[in-house]
This record gives structure tokens, sequence and C-alpha cells, in this order.
């Protein structure tokens, strides 16, 4: 990859401050990529190419002293988040027209600091299923292996951003839509703690799950686009203890005192044995970088059935009305997840909640003695695009669809800031990420810490071989 779609979000945008390159340039160099990839990858829904000049014409035509901090960076907004103006489908034909007349907060905010909205990236409908894919779009192939997955359900970002098709990406995280597919795509993926990133939209405003994320080719790019869009909002009350995330100083020295635990499989979750030998190999870098990490992790048992409880419940409860009005225009996989939640009784709702509550007790005496938690992101590689669900890891059935998520959802379930970065390889050729856990808010010490292992260990986004 050359030119100046190859280069990172953070030396494009200062460029173009100081008016070394244009944005109009940053944009055609998107479009480019997309005009050359998109129709093998498919990872737009929609392209706003009329758009996308235009603004990156009215954004070279500023002052230097009114340039944002994102200034010219094409950027790929998630089919599931409002763009006003531009088609929004939420991945389902429910919406296959639906165009919002506002923008959602984290699009606004983006858009303000001088980003250029390229288009927006395709995703399972309404966010649920393991492939990337719609009956309006998709599958979003991997940039690695194109019969394969780019993951569920931000496939389409983690290949905008892996291929140089954007700079920045959008993306939504609810049992891990932003940490599965950089895992599987070979970029890097944040969940920012929940209420970090401010959400007025959802449906249920005490809503902690299901949050808006990020994805990016480096971990200095995640922090970049994060300084721009954290912060509360009155409208969420999830967010409102949240302050805006400053962008760190990055040094790649080993951070000192840093105490550091890893349990791969989180004494619970099944991993695949050509995914296994990569992550232990990880570990075992970070341990000789570090000099001391330790094999241990919080009791983390249950926390797969207190999720399944909650996210049914919160699917039914804001999409159930569906079921009765569009049946027909539903994929099966929306139709079962929707169901999951149609019976579930108050009482063991609670019985969830209790259980994560005890979940959480575990977590907090843990962060009292460690600074950061290491353990998969995915259990699996990328799989093919024909299979469309997980439901064998070493020959092991799963209990359900969902199953196989269980490094990520777990996370999801505490509200924990969670970042997936590239780590490895399988014999096959297929990226595999580690996923870093981190205290709720403490976002700045854990991008600090992959930013060591990004410049120390290699832990980065390579180029996939597109012609």
């Amino acid at each position: 990859m050359k030119g100046l779609g190859a280069l990172s979000a953070v030396e494009a945008a200062k460029q173009a401050r100081q008016g070394e390159i244009r944005a109009v340039d940053l944009v055609e160099a998107a479009l480019e990529r997309i005009d050359a990839l998109n129709g093998r990858l498919r990872a737009f829904m929609t392209i706003d190419e009329a758009g996308a000049r235009q603004t990156a014409k009215r954004l070279d035509a500023l002052p230097a002293e009114q340039r944002g901090s994102l200034h010219g960076l094409p950027i790929a907004f998630k089919d599931l988040i409002a763009t006003a103006g531009v088609r929004t489908t939420y991945g389902s034909l429910v919406y296959a027209d639906n165009i919002p007349t506002e923008s959602h907060p984290f699009v606004a905010r983006a858009l303000k600091a001088g980003a250029v909205m390229i288009g927006k990236t395709t995703t399972p409908e309404f966010g649920y299923g393991a492939l990337c894919q719609n009956r309006l779009a998709g599958p979003t192939a991997n940039p690695y292996d194109n019969t394969r997955t780019s993951g569920g359900s931000s496939g389409g970002s983690a290949v905008a951003v892996c291929t140089g098709m954007a700079a920045i990406a959008h993306g939504t995280d609810f049992g891990g839509s932003c940490r599965m597919p950089a895992s599987l795509s070979g970029v890097v993926g944040l969940r920012p703690t929940a209420g970090m990133v401010a959400n007025p939209a959802k449906p249920l405003l005490w809503d902690d799950l299901n949050v808006h994320g990020m994805l990016a080719r480096n971990v200095e790019d995640i922090a970049l686009l994060l300084a721009v869009v954290s912060g509360g909002d009155l409208g969420d009350p999830t967010s409102l203890r949240a302050g805006n995330f400053a962008m760190p100083d990055f040094r790649p020295e080993p951070m000192s005192s840093l105490r550091i635990a890893a349990r791969l499989d989180l004494g619970m979750a099944p991993i695949d044995r050509e995914v296994r030998p990569v992550l232990e190999s990880a570990v075992v870098k970070i341990n000789g970088l570090y000099g001391h990490l330790e094999e241990t992790g919080p009791d983390f048992t249950g926390a797969m059935d207190a999720f399944m409880q909650l996210r049914g419940c919160i699917l039914y409860r804001t999409l159930g009305h569906l079921l009765a009005s569009d049946r027909e225009k539903l994929t099966p996989s929306v139709v079962w997840n929707i169901e999951r939640g149609a019976n579930v009784l108050a009482d063991d709702y609670l019985k969830a909640e209790q259980q994560r509550s005890r979940i959480w007790c575990s977590v907090a005496d843990f962060f009292r003695e460690y600074d950061v938690f290491l353990c998969a992101t995915t259990s699996i590689a990328a799989f093919p695009n024909a299979q469309s669900d997980v439901l064998l890891i070493d020959g092991k059935p799963m209990a359900s669809i969902v199953d196989y998520m269980a490094p990520t959802a777990t996370m999801s379930l505490l509200g924990l800031p969670a970042l997936s970065i590239p780590c490895g390889w399988t014999k096959s050729g297929l990226p595999i990420g580690l996923q870093i856990v981190g205290r709720p808010f403490e976002e700045d010490t854990l991008l600090r810490f992959a930013f060591t292992l990004q410049q120390n260990l290699g832990f980065a986004h390579r180029w996939p071989s597109l012609s």
C-alpha cells in the first residue's frame, strides 16, 4: 500500500491541517480504493461520493485556525447510526429507504472536527449476526481470504480501514461487534467504557450494554477519534460522569509498575486449537517485554447466562414490535434473537442482574490488584462466509449461536473498556487479536499499554495483498 491512503489518520490529519496535503486528495485516495475493492469486499452499504467531495472542498477553503483535529479524514460510519441526509438502513429491509433528518451525536462530533463521511458500512440486520451481511448487501469478505468472514457486526467498518477505503471508522459494540471484526480482520477495535461515548438515541436510556466504538489501523488513530467523540450528553444518563478523553502522550517504552494479568480463556471459554498458540505466544512476548505477568483473572462464572438474559430482554423490548408488523422482512437470525427475550420473567431478569453484580464484585477485587487484563478477543479465526453460524469450536458443540462471543460479551456485560489489537497470525495466514481490558474510564492506560505492544512487539496491522 502506497500513497495518501497508507498514512495513519494521525499523520494524514496533521498534514491536512498544516496545508501540506488537501482534504480533496485524501478523499479521492479513499474513493479510488473503494472503486477498486468494494465490488469484491462489499464493505459499504452506501457510498456518499458526491457528499464527500463537496465536504472536502469546503474544508480545504477553511483557514488553518478553523481546522479541526480530524480535518480531511475519510471516515466510514456503520449503517446502524443516523446520518442526516444519507441513507441509514440498519441493515434491514424495514428501513431500506430511510433517510434521517438529524445525525447521531457521534457523527455530528466527528464531522464538526473535520472528518469527511465517505459512506455507510455493511452490518448484519440491526447488528445481530455472525456474518456481516443482510438482505440489502454483503457478505463483507475478509481482506486476507475473500472466502471468509470479516466478522459481525462491524465487519464493513473493519474492512474499510484495513484496506484503506477509510482512514478511521465508527462501529457499535453490544456483545463484541467492534472487537470481533477487529480481531478477524487484522485491525484495532475499541469498545469504550459504557457511557464514555454518549448515546442519547438509545430507546432504553439506562441500557449500558450497547455502546458506540471505533476501528482503525493503529492505536493512535483510535485515540484520535475517541478524543473527538467522547464526553457526556444530558440525553444519555449513563454518560453523565464521562469526561472528555484527551489524546495520550504515547511513548514506546514499557509502562513502569504496570500490573498485568492474563487468562486467555477466562476460565470458561473454549479456544480453537489454531488460535490458542498465537495467543499464548503473544502472552510470552508481553511477559518478555514487561518482565512480569501473572496468569490469573476474575471469576467470570455465569457471565454468558446473565448476558443472554439481559440481551434477550433488551432486544425484545426494542425490536419485538417488528415481529408483528414486519416479520417477513426480518432475517431468521434477528427473529431468533428477538424471541429469546419474549418469555423472560421479571424474576429471571433480576437473577441475571444479581449474577452480574456477583461477577462485578470479583472484577472489582481483581482490579484493585492489577491494571490490565489480557484474554482472547475471539475463540476462533475467520470462518467461511458460507457458514452462517459458529456452532462448534474444536468439535465442541456451542449451547447457542452466540456462545462463541464469550470473551467479548463478558466484558460488555461489565461495561469495561476493552481493546482488540492484532497479535499474530495462524498457520493459514489469518489474523488473530488479543483483548486488553482495563478499569472503567481508564482508556488512557489501556491505549498507552497497547501502543507499547504495537511498537515493540509488532502487534500491528499488516496491509493485505490485494491487487
